[in-house]
């Protein structure tokens, strides 16, 4: 499967796009213009080229996702952590802001959330998160040894979640 991502080299704009939406899909195309900050023609070429090669394809909304087989092939070639979270939620802030959420709903407002909490950046009204998200967050700050932003991710999915064995396992460790 992964053999649809070979030729990405690690820098060019292609593997701009393939991160942003490796953690982040589906996502409009506004908010992948923005936060990689391709002109559009350029990004898309890119999106032509992605999905020609059968590694995007687009959803109801009109949203470009990376092809499910593909997504932790495309998650692997990037460090989570060097992803440009605060750009990514900037454009997403701006896209709810323009459009509001009649596109893209609840899944632009957890993308929202997710690129917010890993961007460091305060809660809003505009974004939403599900126990899931809580406690893949949790996770995540665990692993990277970020042991209070896992507490306080944690402590929220228990609040809403009790008896959530991943989150509690995460939040005793």
């Amino acid at each position: 499967l992964s053999a649809a991502l070979n030729g990405v080299e690690s820098r060019s704009s292609k593997a701009n796009v393939l991160e942003v939406l490796a953690f982040y899909s589906p996502l409009p195309y506004a908010v992948v213009g923005e936060a990689t900050g391709l002109s559009a023609a350029a990004l898309a070429q890119i999106l032509s080229e992605l999905i020609n090669r059968s590694v995007l394809e687009v959803n109801e909304d009109g949203f470009y996702r990376v092809s499910d087989p593909l997504v932790e092939a495309a998650q692997h070639l990037f460090d989570r952590w060097k992803t440009p979270h605060l750009k990514i939620a900037k454009a997403l802030q701006k896209f709810v802001t323009d459009v509001g959420v009649e596109r893209g709903g609840l899944t632009v407002l957890r993308s929202l959330y997710r690129a917010r909490q890993l961007a460091r950046l305060e809660a809003t009204d505009d974004e939403i998160s599900f126990p899931a998200d809580l406690v893949r967050l949790t996770e995540d700050f665990y692993h990277q040894r970020e042991y209070d932003r896992a507490i306080e991710i944690g402590e929220q999915a228990l609040i809403i979640r009790p008896d959530n064995i991943d989150a509690r396992s995460f939040l005793v460790r």
